[in-house]
C-alpha cells in the first residue's frame, strides 16, 4: 500500500483519513497474506475530496487487473470510524479483481470482505450520503373528483405541467388534477 497525495478541494482531513487507513491495513495484512498470498500489496490510496455519493472507489485502468483506492475525505471526516469498513470494502474490490479479473458485490466479494473482518455491505451507511435525506421534498397533491388524495412525484408533476400528461387514479380511473403543494416543515434543532 502506497499512501498518494489526496484530490480535490478538501478541509485537510486527509492526513487523518490516511492514517486511519493505514492503521486498518497494518490490522488486515496478515490475513491478507495468509488468505490471499498472490494478492499484489503495491497499491496506491488516496483521498478525493470530489467524491458525492460513495464512501471510496477503486478505479482500475483498461486492461489491467490493478487497481488504485480512493477514498471520500468530505464524506469520511464526518465519521473517522467509517474508515475501517470502507478500507477493506474497496480493498475486497482489489482482491477480487486481481483474482477474478472481475469485481461486483456478489458472494465472492461478501466472503473476502468477512474474511478481513468486516460486515458484508456494499450500501452507504446511513447519514454518510449527503443526497440521502439531506433536503426534505416538496409533496404534489392531486385530487380526482371523488376527492382522493395522491402524491406524486415532481418528475410526474413535470410532466402534467409542461408536457399535457394525464395521470388517472387507481381506485375511480378519474383522471387527477393538481390541488396544492406541501412544502416541507423546517426541523426544530434539540425540541
Amino acid at each position: 500500500m502506497r499512501i498518494i497525495r489526496s484530490y480535490g478541494p478538501g478541509k485537510g482531513y486527509h492526513a487523518l483519513i490516511l492514517q486511519k487507513a493505514e492503521e486498518t491495513w497494518q490490522e488486515v495484512l496478515p490475513k491478507v497474506n495468509k488468505l490471499y498470498p498472490t494478492f499484489d500489496q503495491d497499491f496506491p490510496v488516496s483521498t478525493n475530496a470530489r467524491l458525492i455519493s460513495t464512501g471510496g472507489r477503486v478505479r482500475f485502468k483498461r486492461g489491467q487487473r490493478k487497481g488504485e483506492m480512493e477514498l471520500n475525505e468530505k464524506l469520511l471526516a464526518t465519521n473517522m470510524e467509517l474508515v475501517r469498513m470502507v478500507f477493506i470494502h474497496e480493498l475486497a474490490h482489489l482482491i477480487q479483481m486481481q483474482k477474478r479479473g472481475y469485481s461486483n458485490h456478489g458472494d465472492e466479494f461478501k466472503e473476502i470482505m468477512e474474511s478481513l473482518g468486516c460486515a458484508a455491505t456494499h450500501y452507504m451507511p446511513k447519514g454518510l450520503n449527503p443526497r440521502q435525506g439531506s433536503k426534505p421534498k416538496t409533496e404534489y397533491i392531486y385530487h380526482c373528483k371523488e376527492g382522493c388524495e395522491h402524491k406524486i412525484t415532481i418528475r410526474k408533476h413535470n410532466e402534467i405541467m409542461k408536457r399535457g400528461a394525464t395521470y388517472t387514479c387507481k381506485r375511480t380511473r378519474l383522471p387527477i388534477r393538481f390541488k396544492e403543494y406541501r412544502k416541507p416543515q423546517p426541523q426544530m434543532i434539540g425540541a
